[in-house]
């Protein structure tokens, strides 16, 4: 899940340095066929200007 979890910051890292972008939230979700029978494994983050 590692990876999920740094394609959805490095994503997130990018908007937020868009002029006027106050915060953002990213999901990003895989679903291959050899997971099944899971539907999908995701990540959701959140981050805005400290």
């Amino acid at each position: 899940m590692q990876l999920l979890e740094s394609l959805a910051a490095a994503i997130a890292e990018r908007v937020l340095q868009l002029p006027r972008v106050e915060g953002v939230s990213v999901r990003v979700a895989k679903q291959p066929p050899s997971m099944q029978p899971i539907d999908a494994a995701a990540v959701h983050i959140k981050r805005t200007h400290a």
